[in-house]
């Protein structure tokens, strides 16, 4: 039973607190079973709120799932924008930003299992555009190795396709550091890139 001390706690809750515990709660229920087995009293109860609370700033657990996917995607976004302000070659910004997204995964293993079961489930769901996100970083990826054609750094390739090989391999860094017992993060993101920029061909 919610006490009236505990009623008047959540009233004066600033909206934007309110709606970050929320999110948080979700990010922590949605990375242990993903969308389709989620539960929305589960959520609320974490976020120490009621779920018409949750409903009020969310009206269905789709639309608060693509929040938390979305909130993913801006804190990772936010980390590779100061990686892109600064003067560097396209080369330079690649290594930089794939060692950036995959620390920020490493950093934060609740937002990589939303990811990968979001990935799974919406091969039977796709309806559910979980994927939205990731395809904005993927053209921002694209972009980026366009530009690396122009100025010479790279060589002329299909700049869509090597963009989904760069985040597969980014992706397979982050899966390997979680399935290993010791610490190679470094070792395993410069082995990474270098099989990436150079090839494995004499």
């Amino acid at each position: 039973m919610v006490s009236n001390g505990e009623r008047n706690k959540r009233k004066v809750l600033p909206p934007d607190e309110r709606r970050e515990m929320i999110l948080d709660a979700a990010l922590d229920v949605f990375s242990k079973g993903g969308f389709q087995d989620a539960d929305v009293d589960e959520i609320a109860q974490l976020a120490q709120v009621g779920k018409g609370t949750v409903y009020r700033y969310y009206p269905s657990k789709r639309e608060l799932y693509l929040a938390v996917v979305e909130r993913v995607f801006d804190h990772l976004e936010a980390r590779l924008e100061v990686v892109q302000g600064q003067s560097q070659s396209p080369s330079q910004v690649l290594r930089a930003g794939v060692a950036e997204h995959v620390r920020f995964f490493t950093e934060n293993p609740r937002c990589w299992r939303v990811l990968v079961i979001g990935r799974l489930e919406n091969r039977f769901h796709p309806c559910h555009d979980t994927m939205l996100a990731h395809h904005t970083l993927l053209e921002s990826l694209t972009t980026l190795i366009r530009k690396g054609i122009a100025s010479g750094d790279f060589r002329e390739v299909d700049s869509e396709f090597a963009a989904f090989a760069l985040m597969a391999m980014a992706a397979t860094v982050v899966e390997k550091h979680f399935h290993q017992d010791r610490d190679t993060l470094q070792e395993d993101i410069n082995s990474a890139l270098d099989i990436y920029l150079r090839g494995i061909g004499k």
